[in-house]
């Protein structure tokens, strides 16, 4: 018995000598791989902080001028070293195409006034929305202090480079932005690069690597009742530090998160590791993973937004094969804050590791732990696809913009803001066989009423011709006066209001106010409506994914040419090529297409968009066809707080509700009437017949106060809530019409109703919408009104909800359950 027990403790003091010598050869493998790479990544530093001049997620800036020649824009700095390498600066530049002139930048020695270097770059070849590099290469004065002067030659008037500004004070930078001696209040968007810092990165790095290697070899020197509150304390810190670490990746500081976008960030954080301690039960592996995880989400983030401008999406989740086949097509680049983040996660998860093991805890424990989560979850979830509670404490997804919005709200729950587009609840009682069934009930009824003598409509041409249709949505186009009464020094709109012959007019309701343009136009362009959404949803990059059908088609499959989108700004808004493919338009025309066009403010003006009009009406080749056109235009986009230099106001308020914004607005305005009296005598010429619609995609957004002045001792409820949400429309035609006055109708019938009264085919759905019509002429996100004038919350709530539930299934089918659109119902027959 003796011999056994010797044997058996020979035997056990073997294994653990074996163990311990594997464990000793692991840790020299990862010391010799840490410090190789360690010294690798010194030698190739200089290379890394080049990158990383180039930060792709500028968040919360705010445009501070446009810098066209005799401005002066200045920004102090104080040199931290002697060599000043290169200095960037954060331009945007919408019109980089057209813009002519150059941006020099000037280095000031502020004591003496003497000029030290003054660099040239052409406009055009400044980036928009992105850094623009000066090689200043300079010997300064240590802790001098010195301007950066900003100025431009040859800048035309509303084509010079935006220069922004941000709270974020660059290292060095003394004293805000100066834009033609007036204090911008925030500091300008740049860095500068000094070589000598990459010592002091060299000496972080190798100091990390030390420590590393310290915690890999030895035990922390403390006594071990101190070193377990410490891998308390660790546990519970690091969902913050994770929090941190995947906002570095797009130069994000905590600072600058606001308080509730901040709570709701660690909220998700810890939610995250609550489950991952629920899986592994134990502090070790929950820290490890987790942030392991998040890392490469940070990483993987950085480089979707660096490749295709806007971070990563839950859409992006479901196309993630396609992603990463087009992967190999990007050249993938290291930066400073990679290597960081990795060393500080490493630092992190050995200094856990290295504190005493906890006890691991029982189920019940871990089940109330995972209940909890559940339950925050489901809170979460509610008050996401709600929206009106986030919104309340300024709390919104922007959608125009994801990076800016990623920026504001965090990566996590910016993320997290994006998952309503993936909830779209189907209606009740949806099949595609219900579909179908409705279909086929209305095709039936409308076979059978075909066959009765059909009223004219008023825009019907006097030989049956169908008429050219030119479609054009007018950015931010409304008359305030709906919302309440104000006096000005002359009318903002005469020409629009002495429009009587051959026109008919009328009040569009729209489902947004503001912003959210894209909405408007799919309503106009589908007949599908806001209100069957979830709140907050952006149709063109939330939803629009495959073919859709919309007049395009169904006048494309009448013989029309042309087929054009027309848009003066950036292509890439709201994701718009892409829905121009679906939607069948042929050609889509932007910015680039215009050559020296009027800029009004920093716009293409409503008077050049119209002249593109023409020009693409003159130029086409297709001339034995009938011309369709739809066009939405930028010259009256918000902004109404700058001021600009080639823009002046002409409408001014002359009673109590004098607002700035709103005279700037309302003398934009004028400007549109005067270029649509401009296109009106054009197509008064011409021989062919020929349709304009032009109506507005909601009211803009100028101080809160004004509205509030308007609207008086009234409140926003009920159907008040439309007086913020009505733009006027006109249909004018180069020939004899039958005049009307619509009072109301919502901008999802107008496609329809143009077409009806053309006397065009329209699809069994276009004439499903118009029967709709005349018992809800008003049906928007913000409610409905029936014939009576009567106000509803809701659709459903009306005493023609059987018909809006008929309504919801034939859009989720168009729009969502795609696979089994009832195509024959949507489309009308080819002739």
């Amino acid at each position: 018995m003796k011999d056994k027990m010797k044997q058996a403790l020979k035997d056990g003091t073997s294994g653990n000598g074996v163990v311990r010598r594997i464990k000793i050869f692991i840790k020299i493998l990862i010391s010799i791989a840490l410090i190789v790479t360690t010294l690798y990544l010194c030698a190739h530093f200089m290379t890394y902080q080049r990158n990383a001049m180039n930060q792709v997620n500028k968040y919360r800036i705010n445009q501070a001028c446009m810098v066209v020649d005799g401005d002066v824009a200045e920004q102090v700095f104080v040199a931290k070293h002697r060599h000043l390498k290169s200095v960037r600066i954060y331009f945007g530049n919408d019109y980089a195409a057209l813009s002519k002139g150059k941006v020099l930048l000037s280095v000031v020695d502020e004591k003496s006034g003497i000029v030290l270097s003054r660099i040239k770059k052409a406009i055009k070849k400044i980036p928009n929305y992105d850094y623009a590099e000066f090689h200043t290469d300079l010997q300064l004065i240590k802790r001098r202090r010195y301007i950066l002067r900003i100025t431009t030659k040859g800048a035309e008037p509303g084509q010079g480079p935006l220069l922004f500004n941000w709270r974020t004070k660059e290292r060095g930078f003394s004293g805000h932005l100066m834009y033609n001696q007036q204090d911008m209040e925030k500091y300008t968007v740049a860095k500068l690069y000094y070589p000598v810092i990459i010592y002091r990165q060299w000496a972080g790095l190798i100091l990390s690597m030390l420590f590393i290697l310290f915690l890999l070899w030895f035990k922390i020197p403390l006594p071990d009742p101190v070193t377990r509150v410490m891998g308390y304390i660790l546990f519970f810190v690091a969902p913050v530090f994770t929090f941190w670490i995947v906002e570095r990746f797009t130069d994000n500081p905590l600072r600058g998160v606001r308080a509730p976008e901040f709570a709701l960030n660690i909220i998700l954080y810890y939610m995250f590791f609550s489950l991952l301690y629920v899986i592994f039960n134990s502090k070790r592996w929950t820290v490890g993973v987790g942030m392991l995880f998040w890392y490469i989400a940070g990483l993987a983030n950085f480089y979707v937004l660096t490749f295709k401008g806007s971070p990563i999406v839950p859409s992006d989740m479901m196309s993630a094969s396609t992603g990463f086949s087009v992967a190999k097509n990007y050249t993938f680049f290291i930066q400073p804050v990679f290597i960081w983040n990795a060393f500080f996660v490493m630092m992190f998860t050995v200094l856990i590791w290295r504190c005493p093991s906890q006890r691991t805890k029982g189920w019940i424990l871990r089940t109330s732990i995972l209940v909890t989560v559940i339950i925050l979850s489901m809170v979460m979830a509610h008050y996401v696809v709600e929206q009106k509670t986030l919104k309340s404490f300024g709390i919104k997804n922007n959608v125009w913009d994801q990076k800016k919005g990623y920026a504001k709200n965090g990566f996590f729950f910016g993320f997290v803001l994006n998952m309503n587009s993936l909830i779209q609840d189907k209606p009740d009682k949806y099949s595609a066989d219900a579909a179908k069934d409705i279909a086929h009930k209305f095709e039936e009824i409308y076979a059978n009423r075909s066959g009765k003598k059909k009223k004219k409509g008023r825009l019907e041409t006097p030989d049956g011709t169908a008429p050219n249709i030119i479609a054009i949505m007018n950015e931010a186009y409304s008359d305030l006066h709906v919302v309440g009464e104000f006096s000005t020094n002359k009318d903002y709109m005469p020409y629009f209001h002495s429009l009587k012959k051959n026109t008919i007019k009328g009040s569009l309701y729209m489902s947004i106010f503001g912003s959210g343009t894209c909405n408007s136009e799919f309503e106009f362009l589908t007949g599908n409506t806001m209100a069957f959404l979830q709140s907050g949803i952006i149709a063109y990059t939330q939803i629009v994914d495959d073919t859709l059908p919309n007049i395009t088609y169904n006048l494309k499959d009448q013989g029309y040419g042309g087929n054009l989108a027309l848009h003066p700004y950036l292509a890439t808004g709201w994701n718009r090529p892409k829905v121009y493919e679906y939607m069948g338009f042929d050609t889509f025309y932007s910015q680039d297409a215009f050559i020296k066009p009027l800029m009004i403010r920093k716009y293409i003006s409503d008077q050049s968009d119209f002249e593109k009009i023409e020009e693409l009406y003159e130029n086409r080749t297709d001339r034995d066809k009938p011309f369709y056109l739809f066009n939405v235009t930028m010259q009256n986009h918000g902004g109404f707080d700058k001021v600009y230099p080639n823009f002046k106001n002409n409408i001014l308020i002359t009673d109590s509700h004098k607002s700035e914004q709103a005279e700037q607005y309302l003398s934009l305005v004028k400007k549109t009437d005067e270029a649509l009296e401009g296109l009106v005598k054009y197509f008064s010429k011409v021989e062919e017949p020929t349709l304009i619609i032009m109506f507005g995609d909601h009211q803009p957004s100028v101080e809160s106060i004004f509205y509030d002045g308007l609207l008086g001792n009234r409140n926003w409820k009920g159907e008040n809530i439309f007086l913020k949400y009505q733009t006027p429309f006109i249909i004018w035609a180069n020939y004899d019409i039958r005049e009307a006055t619509i009072g109301k109708m919502s901008a999802n019938y107008l496609s329809a109703y143009v077409m009806k009264e053309a006397g065009l085919k329209i699809s069994p759905y276009q004439q499903f919408l118009l029967d709709l019509r005349k018992d809800l002429p008003v049906l928007t996100a913000m409610g409905c009104l029936d014939k009576k004038g009567k106000y509803y919350e809701s659709a459903l709530d009306t005493p023609y909800a059987d018909m809006v539930k008929e309504y919801q299934i034939m859009q989720y089918n168009n729009l969502i359950d795609t696979k089994h659109t009832v195509h024959s119902f949507f489309y009308v027959d080819k002739e």
